[in-house]
């Protein structure tokens, strides 16, 4: 299974919820891919983009989807911690700020390359726009996955004081993952420090964190002090330029869309990342 595959049939799908013919929809998402930069150069005061619109789903898909989840399966692929998650028979994931869906593609990308016994896999993917859910929530059912898929979409708003009345079960997972969350929440200030405190105070001892970010202090430095006061120990650690490369990706899968709005989805990124283990309950 490939990125570029999945984003395709994603895309498809989005495309259609587009209100409109094919001109004003093209018009408007081409306007969107042009915002996304202008957006994320603001991230720190703003934050990200407004997803509520599928207008902006579709642009942040194409552009950052293939990427982030190829970075989340080398990720992967670089620990043998990481790994190890899946060789149980059942494994329990929790994608926090998961709900642009690379963090979950990038796991059934290393489960599919991996090959051999496959776990089952129950997938909680907790974000502050819902209708995220309704992009990825056929994914087990319209793709031809590797391993046995289940999916539940918890909504939580990272600002609001009523965050933790939402059900969650973190306390359950085996892996994490934070995959370009940070950046967008970082503009709540306390309220988003206080959010991934409570999410790693939570999380069992044992349990593997993936993280991936920009490559800013500002977001990764606060992280690293929260996570090694409660207990956290890393194991990889990393700064500087992350590449899709991969023989087996064709990007030809998006040409359509390439051709439409005349930009490639991001191929390079200036990264940083964590590989962290759960080594005890501090702060619990």
């Amino acid at each position: 299974m490939k990125c570029f595959e999945v984003v395709r049939k994603v895309l498809e799908d989005t495309y259609q919820e587009i209100p409109g013919n094919e001109e004003t929809r093209d018009r408007e998402i081409a306007a969107a891919m042009s915002d996304l930069s202008s957006t994320y150069a603001r991230v720190l005061t703003g934050g990200g983009p407004e997803f509520s619109n599928p207008v902006n789903r579709f642009a942040y898909v194409y552009a950052y989807v293939p990427a982030h989840a190829h970075w989340v399966s080398e990720l992967i692929g670089w620990s043998e911690e990481a790994k190890a998650v899946f060789n149980s028979d059942k494994v329990r994931i929790a994608c926090i700020g998961g709900g642009p869906g690379s963090d979950l593609v990038g796991m059934l990308k290393h489960l599919d390359e991996r090959g051999g016994d496959m776990p089952a896999i129950f997938c909680e993917i907790a974000d502050g726009c819902e209708l995220w859910k309704r992009t990825w929530a056929d994914i087990g059912f319209t793709l031809d996955l590797p391993v046995r898929l289940n999916t539940d979409y918890v909504t939580h708003l990272v600002g609001d004081t009523n965050v933790w009345s939402h059900p969650a079960q973190f306390e359950k997972a085996d892996l994490f993952s934070m995959n370009f969350f940070v950046s967008e929440i970082a503009h709540l200030g306390d309220a988003a420090w206080n959010y991934i405190e409570e999410v790693l105070k939570r999380a069992k001892t044992g349990a593997v964190l993936l993280f991936n970010d920009n490559n800013d202090s500002r977001f990764f430095e606060r992280f690293d002090e929260i996570a090694s006061r409660i207990g956290w120990e890393t194991l990889k650690s990393g700064e500087g330029t992350r590449k899709v490369y991969d023989p087996g990706e064709k990007k030809d899968e998006l040409s359509d869309f390439r051709e439409k709005f005349g930009r490639d989805s991001r191929l390079t990124g200036n990264v940083a990342w964590r590989v962290l283990r759960k080594s005890n309950n501090h702060g619990d």
